[in-house]
């Protein structure tokens, strides 16, 4: 009887360990499953970011144009100027 009773509980016990160990299953794919959202909406991020900075990049580049072409036009005025020296 005390062995019938002991294999009893052994088989209780497996069962409750079986029910922890599908519900850290469950737990743990869950998880994955947020951490793969979180890896998309990071990666969106970072594609933003990147076109951000190739759209900053662009625009300094036309300012810098910019810039190139004010002074030029400025040296200009300054050859065409009667109050040069």
């Amino acid at each position: 009887m005390k062995q019938v009773h002991n294999l009893r509980e052994q088989l209780r016990n497996l069962r409750e360990q079986l029910h922890n160990l599908r519900e850290q299953l469950h737990n743990l794919r869950e998880q994955l499953h947020n951490l793969r959202e979180q890896l998309r909406n990071l990666w969106e991020q970072l594609r933003n970011l990147w076109e951000q900075l190739r759209n900053l990049r662009e625009q300094l580049r036309n300012l810098w144009e910019q810039l190139r072409n004010l002074r030029e036009q400025l040296r200009n005025l300054w050859e065409q100027s009667p109050l040069k020296f």
